[in-house]
C-alpha cells in the first residue's frame, strides 16, 4: 500500500492516507473521510510506504473538483464571521484563550475554533452554548505559539512571510544550540526571536548548511588521508 501525506487548512500535522491508484501530484487538493467528517486537504507527499502492523488507512476519496474548492472558500469567508461572536462569549464564561482561526467542514457539519491559551481551560459550558447558538458539532482546539504564528500568518525580520505560513511543513525543535553554532547567542532575545515568541525557524538552516559543508570536508579529508 503507498500511502499520501495530507495536511489540513490550519494544522501543522501530516495525515497518512492511502493514496490507492489515483492519479494525483504534490499540491493537489483532495478530498477524504476522516473521523470527523469529510475534509478537503493538500498533497505534501506521495509514495510513502506502508509499515507492516500498522493499521489500515482511511483512502483518499477523489481529488477535489472545482465545486469543492468553490466551496471551500466559501466556508472559508464563513468562518471568519463567527469569530467576532466567539471572542465574545469568550469573554461572556471568563475564559483566559486567545481566538486565533475558526473552520468550517466541507459537509458543513463541523466548526472548529482555535485558540490559544496558557494553561488548559476547561470549556465544556462554552462548547455547549456554541452547539446550541450553531446548531453544528463543535470543536475548540487549543494551538501553541507556533502553530498560532502560522494560522493569522505575518511577517519576519527578513521582511517576508513567515517561513511556517509560506512554506514549511513540519516545524522542527529550534535549539540555542544553532543560535550558538551561528554566533548568535550573545544577541538579545528579541534579536532571534520570530513572531511567535519562540526561536525563529530559520536558525535551523544555516545549521543545515553547516553540516553539509562539514560532511564534504570530511570526506574530502578521508580522501586525501587514503592517497597519502
Amino acid at each position: 500500500m503507498k500511502l499520501a501525506g495530507i495536511q489540513f487548512q490550519y494544522s501543522l500535522k501530516i495525515y497518512d492516507f492511502d493514496q490507492t491508484d489515483l492519479e494525483i501530484s504534490l499540491g493537489d487538493f483532495v478530498l477524504v473521510e476522516t473521523i470527523q467528517g469529510q475534509e478537503i486537504g493538500r498533497v505534501v507527499y506521495l509514495n510513502k510506504k506502508k509499515k507492516s502492523g500498522d493499521e489500515d488507512m482511511r483512502p483518499i476519496l477523489r481529488k477535489a473538483i472545482p465545486e469543492d474548492m468553490e466551496k471551500m472558500k466559501t466556508l472559508r469567508e464563513e468562518a471568519t464571521t463567527y469569530l467576532p461572536d466567539f471572542e465574545k462569549q469568550v469573554k461572556n464564561f471568563g475564559l483566559k484563550m486567545r481566538p486565533v482561526a475558526a473552520d468550517i467542514s466541507i459537509d458543513e457539519k463541523r466548526l472548529t475554533f482555535y485558540f490559544m491559551a496558557e494553561s488548559r481551560i476547561d470549556f465544556r459550558d462554552l462548547v455547549k452554548e456554541l452547539a446550541r447558538e450553531y446548531k453544528k458539532q463543535i470543536r475548540l482546539l487549543q494551538v501553541g505559539a507556533r502553530d498560532g504564528a502560522r494560522i493569522i500568518g505575518g511577517y519576519g525580520r527578513c521582511g517576508l512571510e513567515v517561513c511556517c505560513q509560506r512554506f514549511l511543513t513540519d516545524i522542527e525543535s529550534i535549539t540555542m544550540d544553532m543560535a550558538r553554532d551561528q554566533n548568535l547567542a550573545a544577541k538579545s532575545g528579541s534579536k532571534i526571536s520570530g513572531i511567535c515568541g519562540k526561536l525563529m525557524c530559520c536558525l535551523a538552516y544555516e545549521t543545515d548548511d553547516k553540516k553539509k559543508i562539514e560532511k564534504e570536508i570530511e570526506k574530502e579529508i578521508d580522501a586525501a588521508q587514503s592517497r597519502d
